[in-house]
């Protein structure tokens, strides 16, 4: 049977997250294709228990992965969707899919909703982080994903409307596994700067481009490690990060200045400039 939206998503050891993730699609109608590379936990019995599509496929990068996801999908909905294992649809989102998918004007290929991004059970409201706008739904067939740094989705063929309500990006697993996650996407943005230092990777779209272009102009021009130091004060002070609490003031001090420092010194060590890796 023909079910109206498809969400793909790729795993690895997400046992911890999975249930709520494909229980939320089920809410708006729709059924999971998940691609997972080698878990060990119980993050495939239990997709497979709820009746997703499981394939397995050794990991590369997101944006391969994803990819080769869209292309191997053996269902046929009219609407797919990406949602991360540890995301998941609010109830009221999932009702507005169910009840605006089927009825959608034809120039629309593609839906935006907000991120209601959580740290450490706690909303990140303020800070500059919501609502965080990203397509996360498109018509079958009318999206790429493009293989820079996040890993936006690139919908062609029509308009993007925008959806009233929330998803959530939640993660549940102990600290260390956000470290060492940001730890490798510092490596990957470090090698990202360096490549928009040599110009662009062929075909960007249009959007995709302008918002590289913000990154360099703006902060990239600033003096190295330093404007991790502005980015932090402008997110914690400037836009309110400190009223989210304890949890706001761990937030911003690891993913405002940590991270951005590490990007920081990745770039300098791949540059060759050993004054920088000394800071």
């Amino acid at each position: 049977m023909t079910v109206p939206l498809t969400a793909i998503m790729l795993s690895l050891d997400e046992a911890i997250h999975i249930r709520r993730a494909i229980d939320s699609v089920h809410r708006a109608g729709g059924r999971v294709f998940l691609v997972d590379s080698g878990s060990r936990d119980d993050t495939v019995a239990i997709a497979e228990s709820l009746g997703a599509v499981v394939a397995n496929r050794p990991w590369t990068t997101y944006a391969a992965q994803f990819a080769w996801a869209m292309q191997a999908c053996p269902l046929d909905s009219p609407w797919v969707c990406r949602l991360d294992c540890d995301e998941y649809f609010t109830p009221e989102l999932a009702a507005e899919l169910r009840e605006r998918l089927p009825h959608l004007d034809p120039g629309i290929a593609g839906l935006a909703a907000k991120r209601r991004l959580m740290f450490q059970g706690r909303w990140m409201r303020h800070g500059g982080l919501y609502p965080a706008w990203m397509v996360r739904v498109w018509r079958r067939g009318q999206a790429r994903i493009e293989g820079v740094m996040d890993e936006h989705m690139i919908v062609g063929g029509g308009a993007i409307a925008d959806l009233a309500h929330d998803f959530v990006d939640d993660n549940r697993k102990p600290l260390e596994a956000w470290l060492a996650k940001h730890w490798g996407y510092a490596a990957r943005e470090a090698a990202d700067v360096l490549a928009g230092d040599r110009g662009e990777p062929a075909g960007l779209e249009p959007r995709a481009r302008a918002v590289r272009r913000r990154k360099h102009d703006l902060y990239y021009r600033l003096p190295p490690v330093s404007r991790a130091y502005a980015f932090w004060l402008y997110r914690y002070l400037l836009r309110g990060g400190f009223r989210d609490g304890r949890e706001g003031w761990l937030f911003h001090l690891l993913q405002g200045l940590w991270y951005r420092t590490l990007v920081d010194v990745r770039i300098a060590q791949e540059a060759g400039h050993a004054d920088l890796e000394e800071c």
